[in-house]
């Protein structure tokens, strides 16, 4: 395109808001804060109903829990209210992964010393599968952070590879305008003998 003699690069447009990824991540993100307000819950009935038959570690461990799934039901409702920025999203998810991840694997290594103070047989095998429960339940936050992380790569990958090729289309058609500005050296020069 020629207006007033100077050429005029059409730019490519900007490269589009991934609006199935934004929709995908709210779901995910009510999922994570169902399931830790779910945890908040079950935990605070567990606190109520067995804090006198807990030893320290138990009440620390069901404290520390607690803490983490208040701050992250706390801390993905602003996630989700804050202009979508992939490498800081990724930071701040990166920390509720680890935290919950922890979280998962302490209670694997703490699965020994919980101990079910019943007397009764059928309510020990029933202590044993709630703790079993618990063990299960305590990846299912950890697994859809790794969903996510999964997501917001591919998204990143996609978006910084349609930029790159919206940048060799802006260069083509710039490469393309100028050489249709220089003379042609196929055409025959005439000049003047004098």
């Amino acid at each position: 395109m020629f207006v007033n003699d100077q050429v005029l690069v059409k730019r490519s447009p900007p490269t589009p808001q991934p609006v199935l990824f934004l929709k995908i991540r709210a779901l995910l993100f009510s999922c994570i804060i169902f399931l830790s307000f779910l945890w908040i819950i079950l935990l605070c009935v567990t606190i109520f109903s067995q804090w006198d038959l807990m030893d320290r570690t138990e009440r620390s461990l069901i404290l520390i829990v607690m803490f983490v799934d208040t701050l992250t039901t706390v801390m993905l409702p602003i996630l989700l209210l804050q202009p979508f920025r992939p490498w800081l999203d990724a930071a701040r998810f990166f920390f509720v992964f680890l935290s919950h991840s922890g979280i998962a694997i302490l209670f694997v290594i703490k699965k020994s010393s919980i101990q079910c103070s019943s007397q009764v047989v059928d309510q020990e095998a029933v202590c044993g599968l709630v703790i079993l429960f618990v063990i299960i339940t305590s990846w299912f936050i950890p697994a859809l952070a790794v969903c996510y992380f999964c997501g917001l790569f591919y998204l990143v990958h996609r978006l910084s590879k349609m930029s790159l090729e919206s940048t060799r289309d802006v260069e083509t058609q710039s490469t393309q305008s100028h050489e249709s500005l220089a003379p042609s050296t196929t055409q025959p020069i005439y000049g003047y003998a004098i």
